[in-house]
């Protein structure tokens, strides 16, 4: 596979991680354990196949760890004085 192919499962595998730990924590926080379970393994294969693909990277090249990305941070408005 090439890297560029590499790079776009990649940041593929990220997004779809970023959905089902999302799913993950909404079926723990309303106690639905079986769905919580098929989301944990969704994201153990996710993890297992980007494992895979960050080992054929070339040396020198480390991307970013799977629990690492974008966290929204909500903020208030600022008041004008």
């Amino acid at each position: 596979m090439a890297a560029d192919g590499n790079d776009t499962r990649l940041a593929a595998i990220a997004s779809e991680r970023a959905r089902h730990v999302a799913d993950y924590d909404r079926a723990m926080s309303s106690f639905l354990f079986e769905e919580a379970q098929l989301a944990q393994r969704a994201i153990d294969a996710l993890d297992a196949e980007r494992a895979e693909l960050t080992s054929c990277l070339p040396e020198g090249v480390t991307p970013l760890p799977a629990s690492e990305g974008m966290i929204p941070r909500l903020t208030r408005p600022r008041r004008r004085r």
